[in-house]
């Protein structure tokens, strides 16, 4: 769930690349007291939607609101791993 990269396309013809935190995932199960778990199957778009677009805020990538946002965006779908192309290098923990 969280680290999964899914792709954003909007209804002007770009694309961008998302990956799914674990704090959004909590800001989503805060906002809305609802567990996020069936927002990684896509089966809520609105839920999945909220939490892509609160990743993209939370890293400074979009400064709209969420409604004027979604109105942009056209689909969504999750990349596979070898697609994803992460911007991102995984973090490392050293060993104490």
């Amino acid at each position: 769930m969280a680290n999964d990269v899914w792709s954003v396309s909007y209804r002007d013809g770009s694309e961008e690349n998302v990956e799914i935190t674990f704090d959004a995932l909590c800001q989503f199960e805060e906002k809305f007291s609802k567990p996020p778990m069936l927002v990684a199957e896509g089966l809520f778009p609105a839920a999945l939607s909220w939490v892509l677009w609160r990743c993209l805020a939370d890293e400074g990538r979009n400064t709209e609101t969420y409604e004027v946002w979604r109105k942009r965006v056209n689909d969504l779908h999750k990349l596979e791993e070898a697609d994803s192309n992460p911007t991102k290098p995984a973090r490392t923990i050293e060993p104490s």
